[in-house]
């Protein structure tokens, strides 16, 4: 029911919005619990709740891009924006990544936060349809929006770096997605192969 989450935790929030039906639905319940907290609070708590490396907290980042959009345009003061300054550069696994990569969206990368951050968010994203098997992961990356670059695209493009981030799943993800890419793009599925074996060899 919307409105439920207005006095939950971020992290309970996070995992929710994936199952709802709309993205009006999405902002309705967002507007919600911000209404019920400062911008500053919100972000602090959106941030904090990216922690983690499993998973399902993956989803919960995946999501955290739609609160914190909100969050920012709902702050007068600057001062949410600092919020993801300070957790970018804070090594928080997780945190620091989802914080940078807010911060590049909105075209303010944080200086000085670590290389290879938007390799490691892109092999955290995902990292939750690994397991989904290779038919609907190819999908998944096949499907993007009306306007704009595929997930496939994406991966592509930086599918020989994918492995320098660091990931602890990068080498399951990586042999995941050269399998389900191989039907589409057999070079493609190659790079991704190589790039799980470095993975692999790096721990």
């Amino acid at each position: 029911m919307i409105g439920s989450f207005a006095q939950a935790d971020a992290r309970a929030l996070l995992a929710a919005l994936g199952s709802y039906p709309s993205e009006t639905d999405v902002a309705t319940e967002v507007a919600g619990w911000l209404a019920a907290r400062s911008a500053v609070d919100a972000a602090v708590q959106v941030v904090d709740a990216c922690d983690g490396t499993e998973p399902a907290d993956a989803l919960r980042r995946l999501q955290a891009p739609r609160v914190l959009a909100a969050v920012l345009e709902a702050d007068r003061t600057g001062r949410a924006k600092s919020v993801l300054r300070k957790a970018a550069l804070s090594k928080v696994t997780g945190c620091a990544h989802a914080a940078a990569s807010m911060l590049r969206r909105i075209g303010e990368p944080a200086e000085g936060e670590a290389a290879w951050g938007l390799e490691w968010m892109l092999v955290d994203g995902v990292l939750p349809f690994a397991g989904a098997g290779e038919q609907l992961l190819r999908e998944r990356l096949l499907t993007g929006p009306e306007e704009g670059r595929r997930p496939l695209d994406q991966l592509a493009e930086r599918a020989d770096d994918l492995w320098r981030a660091g990931h602890p799943h990068a080498g399951e993800v990586l042999g995941a997605l050269a399998d389900a890419v191989k039907p589409v793009d057999k070079s493609l599925a190659k790079r991704l192969r190589k790039a799980a074996f470095k993975a692999g060899s790096a721990k």
